[in-house]
């Protein structure tokens, strides 16, 4: 009887085995991150979360839900006390809630709000905190009000802003329906690279300026040559949004002229299934320049034979 019961339990283990053993390897990559914790203000976000927890120890659950109630009856206000309590207290199932308070606290502010107390940057530590990058990414209409008013600060101090920040602003503009703002953040830009040519013909498009869209697509067309490593590309969103643009127009010219320059993009393999949003977010790459194309400083000595070298005195560091 021993005999058979260690037999079973021996097969069964084995069999079973593969459900407790892990199927793959993980590997860890260690990511250094471009600010610490402290200069983006993390340390302190956590002392102030510990002491929220200590105050609420006992009645943090009534609290969410009496937040609840707050925030889905419009007769009811958030305070700048609640929300700041709910950000420090809030956990990965509450990011809904947080953020239905979050938007009723900023539609009573302008006439119910007296404080000074700024939520920006405390909601964005919460959300780095509890790894939502996705709800901490929003594109909303007042992101954009605040990014042309520092866009037109930086122009009119003389700063001009690096491609990334200006295809991120770019993108920002299309995405709450404005064109116009999209190609005025791209107009010092240079048109050859592949975000702001994209950009130039989904804002084009989606002014209904048709005429000038299909120019942009068949710009690539005289530039590319089937030997070249590097295509001139159209992501599939852009060419699809030209597309809805054509078919606005009513008119078969047009039409015709799209289906040519689309047949000949295709052809080409010159559109490739990438959206403008994952190039945007694409990690950024440093290359190492080598020493035959690395530019030389104008002040740089050049280098003197090895015996007059010994001629000048010796400089004491």
């Amino acid at each position: 009887m021993s005999l058979f019961v260690n037999t079973f339990l021996k097969n069964s283990f084995q069999s079973n085995l593969r459900f407790i053993r892990p199927c793959r390897s993980f590997h860890f990559t260690h990511v250094n991150c471009l600010y610490s914790p402290a200069s983006l203000g993390i340390d302190g976000y956590l002392l102030t979360r510990k002491r929220s927890k200590e105050q609420f120890a006992n009645f943090a659950e009534k609290f969410r839900i009496k937040m609840n109630d707050f925030a889905s009856d419009s007769k009811n206000m958030i305070f700048t006390e609640d929300l700041k309590n709910m950000v420090h207290l809030a956990e990965p199932t509450d990011l809904e809630l947080v953020l239905i308070m979050i938007k009723k606290f900023n539609t009573q502010q302008s006439e119910y709000r007296f404080g000074s107390f700024v939520f920006g940057p405390v909601v964005m530590r919460m959300f780095h905190f509890l790894d939502a990058p996705k709800e901490a990414l929003e594109n909303t209409p007042k992101s954009l009000e605040y990014a042309s008013k520092l866009w037109t600060q930086m122009n009119q101090v003389g700063t001009l802003p690096v491609r990334r920040a200006c295809t991120y602003f770019a993108a920002l503009a299309l995405n709450q329906g404005a064109p116009q703002r999209a190609m005025e953040s791209i107009s010092t830009q240079r048109q050859h690279y592949v975000t702001i040519r994209n950009i130039k013909a989904m804002a084009l498009a989606d002014m209904g300026r048709v005429d000038d869209a299909l120019p942009v697509l068949r710009s690539v067309l005289d530039i590319d040559r089937p030997s070249q490593t590097d295509k001139h590309t159209f992501f599939e969103e852009t060419v699809e949004r030209v597309r809805q643009a054509v078919e606005k127009s009513d008119s078969s010219d047009i039409k015709k002229e799209f289906d040519d320059i689309y047949k000949a993009l295709k052809d080409r393999g010159l559109i490739e299934n990438k959206t403008l949003e994952q190039l945007l977010n694409a990690e950024i790459l440093m290359t190492k320049k080598t020493d035959s194309t690395r530019a030389k400083s104008p002040f740089q000595m050049k280098k003197m034979p090895f015996i007059p070298r010994h001629k000048y005195p010796k400089r004491i560091v």
